[in-house]
């Protein structure tokens, strides 16, 4: 029996937050993109999981759909990085990300996020995110794709289709 997962599209924003989990998801490599007007996005390169997949057999093992995708906060201030890597392996993955309330800056509506990692916390705030999937997802053995498979890190904000 073959499997396939239909991509329902391919740029997600903060209006899909209910829908969307980011548990035991890789960060690859972030960066900060710095706009005209001077407001700073915060970009992520992730291999984001849409689907786990339930072992066919008693004591198998997961398989996961995952595709590459750039996740972008936009407008972001009030950053803290706090990130332990004396006692944890070089991966950092996300446990999950939290949404909490709105504050008002000027003329925008900023969120509070808090990106919660198995070794400690991203904190901002942000007028919002774009998740763009840059690959159609691919069913695979691991939570995440090696740098070969996934071409690189890339902050690429050319959807998949």
């Amino acid at each position: 029996m073959s499997e396939t997962y239909i991509l329902e599209k391919a740029v997600w924003t903060e209006q899909d937050f209910d829908q969307m989990s980011w548990h035991d998801v890789q960060i690859f490599a972030m960066s900060f993109l710095q706009q005209d007007d001077g407001l700073i996005h915060l970009a992520f390169d992730i291999d984001y999981i849409f689907k786990w997949v339930h072992p066919h057999k008693p004591g198998g093992y997961f398989s996961f759909w995952l595709a590459p995708c750039t996740l972008i906060f936009e407008n972001v201030y009030n950053l803290e990085l706090n990130i332990d890597t004396k006692n944890y392996s070089a991966e950092i993955e996300i446990d999950r990300i939290e949404m909490n309330g709105l504050n008002v800056f000027g003329e925008r509506m900023f969120s509070n996020w808090q990106i919660n990692l198995h070794n400690g916390s991203i904190d901002f705030e942000s007028t919002g995110y774009k998740q763009i999937v840059r690959r159609e997802p691919i069913l695979n053995k691991g939570q995440y794709f090696d740098l070969s498979e996934r071409g690189g890190i890339s902050f690429d904000t050319k959807p998949c289709k």
